[in-house]
């Protein structure tokens, strides 16, 4: 009898355990891949940055300074 009155109270109990599992490890995914898109675009921006930055510096200069 306490077997079965233990079952019953757990079943609950292990299945929102789960489910909280469950979704613990779908947020951990999803915020690993957000945090991969913000590295893989901040490191796209920061190179046109620099391209632009070259680009800039290099034209501006007079035809003199060119070898």
């Amino acid at each position: 009898m306490f077997e079965l009155l233990l079952i019953i109270y757990l079943l609950p109990v292990v299945i929102v355990a789960a489910l909280l599992l469950r979704l613990a490890l779908f947020l951990l995914k999803k915020t690993i891949m957000v945090a991969l898109w913000v590295i893989r675009k901040s490191a796209l921006l920061l190179k046109l940055l620099v391209v632009w930055l070259w680009n800039r510096t290099v034209r501006n200069r007079p035809l003199s300074q060119y070898p």
